[in-house]
C-alpha cells in the first residue's frame, strides 16, 4: 500500500444538533431553528428573529415565566398546468425556538411586530426584575 492509496479521514460532526436534525429530516419533519439576537435592556427585553418565507398569520408566540416561545409552520403548493404533463409540489416547513430570557416578562405592554422575514419581540420585564443583583460586601 503506497501513502497515495490512502484516503483521508473525513472529520467528524460534533454539533449534535445538526445530528439531531439530519436525523428528523429522515422522517419527513423539517423544523429549524431561527436566528435569534437577544437584547437585555433596562425595563425591556427585545428578541428579534429570523423567520424567512413566513407569513404573519403562521407565527405563534408564547411568554412563559422567563422564556419566550417561538413556532412557525408554512404550507406551500405549487400547481402548473400544461398540455401535455401535470406537476404539484407540497412543502411544509416549520420553525421552532424556545428562548431563555435574562429576566422574568409579562406579557400586559408587551409587543411584537412581523416585516420582511423579521419577527421583533419587545417584552417588559416584571416590576423588580432588575433589582436581583446581589452586593459583595
Amino acid at each position: 500500500m503506497r501513502i497515495k492509496d490512502l484516503q483521508p479521514i473525513e472529520p467528524i460532526d460534533l454539533n449534535p444538533f445538526q445530528q439531531l436534525d439530519r436525523f428528523i429530516s429522515g422522517f419527513g419533519f423539517n423544523f429549524n431553528y431561527p436566528r435569534v439576537d437577544i437584547l437585555d435592556e433596562n425595563n425591556r427585553v427585545k428578541v428579534i428573529a429570523d423567520l424567512p418565507g413566513v407569513g404573519k398569520e403562521d407565527i405563534k408566540l408564547k411568554i412563559e415565566e422567563d422564556r419566550l416561545i417561538i413556532r412557525a409552520n408554512t404550507q406551500k403548493e405549487v400547481e402548473e398546468k400544461k398540455d401535455n404533463y401535470y406537476r404539484v409540489e407540497r412543502n411544509s416547513a416549520g420553525y421552532y425556538r424556545e428562548i431563555a430570557l435574562p429576566a422574568p416578562v409579562q406579557k400586559e405592554g408587551s409587543k411584537a411586530s412581523f416585516k420582511n422575514g423579521v419577527l421583533t419581540v419587545e417584552l417588559l420585564k416584571k416590576k423588580g426584575a432588575e433589582d436581583n443583583d446581589i452586593d459583595i460586601e
